[in-house]
């Protein structure tokens, strides 16, 4: 990582506006130092032996899987590294999480990377938006 480079916090992202209780998923994400772009002279981060969360809450002072919030990870699923060396990774939002919303939420989110080496870094951090549904039924 390049240590003449002050700190920065990564942009703000609008993930945009999901339904409750509908199966998320997310496009294939690069993780890159303070969430950069590649074409922007953004750094990749090794993933190989890495662990992903992407969280989501209503207050930042909930915990990290309080509800109505929810936590995705490499660990505990929602979170899948596709190529490590490329740095790609997929967040997906599976019904569970959301189903039991019973009015709309604004949901802050970032996502944390735990590398190898070890270092924590905060790749990504944004909002999301969750609307009611009409149908309840989970095929």
């Amino acid at each position: 990582m390049s240590p003449e480079l002050p700190y920065e916090l990564p942009p703000f992202i609008n993930l945009g506006t999901v339904l409750r209780g509908d199966t998320v998923v997310f496009p294939i994400w690069t993780a890159t130092v303070r969430g950069i772009p590649v074409e922007e002279g953004g750094e990749l981060i090794d993933l190989n032996g890495a662990t992903i969360w992407f969280t989501a809450k209503r207050s930042l002072e909930d915990d990290d899987a309080e509800a109505p919030g929810f936590q995705q990870s490499t660990v505990a699923g929602g979170v899948e590294i596709i190529d490590p060396d490329l740095a790609q990774y997929q967040v997906t939002i599976e019904p569970g999480s959301t189903v039991g919303l019973t009015a709309p939420e604004v949901f802050s989110c970032d996502v944390q990377v735990r590398t190898a080496l070890p270092q924590t870094l905060t790749i990504m951090r944004g909002s999301l938006s969750v609307q009611l549904d009409v149908t309840r039924t989970i095929a």
